[in-house]
């Protein structure tokens, strides 16, 4: 996990094993709270970042790319049916299908992308030092991931603008919607005579 030390200029009589049992103690607290942390940020299905790590990256990279002009971009997925997989196959096959998805869409991006699940079914992707089109180049491998796992999903693509990362969530998100109501539009206009 790491080392514990300290410097002391003056002088000490000390045996190291008359304090190795609270350098002990306090390595099992340092563990044990490093541990917490990480659970703490770490979605327990999937074993993606989850939302609060996810808002932690977004500051973060929000006052990188303000402090040094960088672009960057968002991606939302939302996987189709899932509801449909639960309630027909049971939840087993729900939770493989999500860590399914997880595992394509980690490796449909780049090393330094952060993807989290965002919750249930939707997932996220900060895609740093991206803009436009290279953003849209991303949500393409990610879908093609998707498709070769043979989990549906729709993917919006937002680059960071005026109105910041969390503009851009807003903006992915509602080009997942905006998809979805197209494919309903079109589900619709197929059932009628």
């Amino acid at each position: 996990m790491g080392t514990i030390c300290g410097v002391d200029a003056a002088p000490h009589q000390e045996d190291l094993a008359d304090v190795l049992p609270v350098l002990e103690a306090w390595a099992a607290l340092v563990a044990r709270l490093w541990k917490a942390e990480l659970e703490a940020r770490t979605d327990q299905l999937t074993a993606l970042p989850n939302r609060c790590a996810w808002e932690e990256a977004l500051r973060r990279e929000e006052l990188r790319c303000r402090r040094v002009g960088h672009a960057a971009a968002v991606l939302a997925i939302d996987l189709d049916d899932f509801k449909t997989i639960n309630d027909r196959l049971g939840y087993a096959a729900g939770d493989a299908h999500l860590r399914r998805a997880a595992v394509a869409i980690a490796e449909g991006v780049r090393e330094h992308d952060v993807v989290v699940r965002w919750g249930g079914d939707e997932f996220c992707v900060l895609a740093t030092e991206c803009g436009a089109p290279a953003a849209e180049r991303l949500g393409e491998r990610v879908r093609e991931a998707l498709d070769a796992v043979e989990v549906p999903a729709m993917v919006g693509v937002a680059p960071r603008g005026p109105d910041g990362l969390a503009g851009a969530v807003g903006r992915a998100f509602a080009h997942v919607a905006e998809q979805k109501r197209d494919k309903q539009a079109e589900a619709e206009a197929g059932d009628l005579p």
